[in-house]
């Protein structure tokens, strides 16, 4: 059963049991709310119990929330575990040393003695009390950082479970107990001229303790002079594994169990002497301070969060009822501005390959309102440049590739020409188009007759805005698997049945072949005419360029 040490005052606060009286307090179970009696016998330790039903989470036998190694240096072993360790340190041969390997607590050495010997481990000497103070310390340490954690753990673990403020409160008092030790100072002091000495921690200056520990002891020998051999800060973690390490010095005096006897005390003191100043990590400094746990800190934050969001709805509604603008002056931002911002650019590039307003928003991580406004001002952008419109005069009457490449580059030394992308234009250059055979063999191939073909690049040259691919009127599923063909072939078997679906409206649409014979399908070569092989056979690569991002672009002429 787990012996409550701490109870909730009215505020809240955590009340160590050495805090109250005796008896019938105003303290409450920290687990269930029910008020508490502080029993401090002779027998138990000094616990909190219930002044009606114990509650269930007080009644769960947690050895976990004990800080590890603190006051049970058996370390919850079996009772057998622990008779043969002991049986072992007596008669090495007698004891069972296949089950004190399994526990951790015996080590085969093959460097000891001549053939190699078994040894303790720092568990077992823990256990027996043989491990110096100093390696004690660097054997508790990592035990109390890792139950910390894992005390952690479970409490997110459980955030959406009745079990959350249980598992949130054993966090709460394991960390008090933490904060008990930290702050405390142990001490060692000589008792008189004889061989009397005393262990203790205060939270206190130890000559304050010293006065009442003369007072404590004068019923027993009178007055005494108390001289001080020692203090270690942050160190309160050492009195109960000093008192099992040396108990076969201890020397109780009345109800007082802190007092040794040492013949010789220079070996105990150079046993304490050795231990390194406390030096507290990030965690240690946290607790000690008594700051709230990152969990605690966490759930606050989402709190305040939560009523700042409904403090926010209740204003936004009692402003639409008044009939009061709500956001931004109308207007306030202008084209230029929107387009300056730093969202501004993956939203026009996810824009540019064609996605959906949904999917460019998320996949710019923008809300929806924001690409629309960016989709917006650069529909602005474009109508407010200044173009010069070619006419179907002013083409030359041909299909021929080769000739229409001419034109284009003809086109480029006359007059000044500005980047394109996703209908907006920037980036004015002189003399400069970049308009390849890649781009031709798109529109011989989807351009139809050789006029609608005339008027396919005319259209291109003049606002870049009418995509050929575009007249195919792809969903966003399809333009997915053309990428896919792009890059691999696929066949029947791998495909899932909305797979197989887009891809029968790829082959209908001539942009996919399939191979009944091998059963697989891939994007068509666009070889079948012997006058367009030669720019056809990039057609691979144009299919999917203008799915990447940045890439796919043009140039439209504007007023010199």
């Amino acid at each position: 059963m787990l012996f409550l040490q701490y109870g909730v005052d009215e505020h809240g606060a955590l009340i160590d049991i050495g805090q109250v009286r005796r008896g019938q307090t105003t303290v409450r179970c920290p687990y269930c709310g029910g008020l508490l009696i502080a029993r401090k016998g002779e027998q138990v330790a000094h616990h909190f119990a219930h002044r009606a039903e114990t509650c269930n989470p007080a009644s769960r036998d947690m050895h976990e929330l004990a800080l590890p190694a603190y006051d049970n240096f058996n370390l919850h072993l079996p009772g057998r575990v622990v008779k043969a360790l002991h049986t072992w340190a007596q008669s090495p041969d007698a004891a069972d040393k296949t089950a004190l390997e399994n526990h951790q607590l015996l080590a085969w050495n093959d460097f000891k003695g001549r053939s190699g010997s078994y040894e303790l481990t720092k568990t077992g000497k823990m256990v027996l009390g043989e491990l110096s103070l100093n390696l004690f310390n660097q054997f508790q340490e990592p035990l109390i950082r890792t139950r910390h954690t894992e005390l952690e753990q479970k409490a997110r673990q459980a955030r959406q479970t009745v079990d959350f403020e249980t598992y949130l409160t054993d966090l709460r008092l394991y960390r008090a107990q933490l904060c008990r030790i930290l702050t405390a100072t142990l001490y060692f002091l000589k008792i008189g001229d004889g061989e009397l000495y005393k262990i203790g921690v205060t939270t206190r200056s130890v000559a304050e303790r010293v006065v009442e520990i003369t007072s404590e002891l004068r019923p027993h020998v009178g007055d005494v002079t108390i001289s001080v051999l020692g203090s270690w800060e942050a160190r309160g973690n050492v009195e109960f594994y000093f008192k099992h390490r040396y108990r076969t010095q201890q020397t109780p005096i009345g109800n007082l169990t802190e007092y040794f006897t040492f013949g010789d005390v220079k070996p105990v003191l150079a046993d304490l002497r050795r231990m390194k100043a406390k030096q507290l990590d990030a965690l240690e400094r946290e607790v000690a301070t008594q700051q709230r746990s990152d969990l605690e800190r966490e759930i606050i934050g989402e709190q305040i969060e939560a009523k700042r969001r409904a403090a926010i709805s209740v204003g936004l509604q009692q402003a639409a009822a008044k009939g009061t603008h709500i956001g931004r002056p109308k207007g306030s931002d202008s084209a230029e501005k929107v387009l300056a911002k730093a969202y501004a650019e993956p939203v026009r590039m996810a824009l540019e390959a064609g996605y959906s307003l949904r999917d460019v928003a998320q996949l710019a991580n923008v809300s929806l309102a924001t690409v629309q406004k960016v989709k917006a001002a650069l529909g602005e952008r474009a109508s407010a440049t200044s173009l010069s419109v070619l006419t179907l005069a002013d083409l030359p009457d041909t299909t021929d590739p080769q000739a229409l490449l001419d034109f284009c580059a003809a086109q480029a030394g006359a007059v000044r020409w500005q980047r394109w992308a996703g209908g907006s234009c920037h980036e004015t250059q002189e003399g400069v188009f970049v308009f390849n055979a890649a781009d031709l063999a798109e529109m011989l191939y989807l351009g139809g007759t050789p006029l609608e073909l005339r008027e396919t690049l005319l259209d291109w040259l003049n606002t870049g805005k009418d995509h050929p691919l575009r007249r195919l009127r792809l969903t966003v599923g399809e333009r997915r698997m053309l990428l896919r063909f792009q890059r691999w072939q696929l066949y029947n078997a791998a495909l899932t049945v909305r797979e197989r679906s887009i891809t029968n409206k790829l082959v209908r649409k001539q942009l996919v072949q399939a191979d009944l014979l091998t059963e697989s399908f891939s994007l068509r070569g666009f070889l079948h005419n012997a006058s367009k092989r030669l720019i056809l056979e990039k057609i691979r690569s144009v299919v999917g360029c203008i799915f990447v991002k940045g890439q796919r672009v043009g140039y439209v002429r504007v007023s010199s």
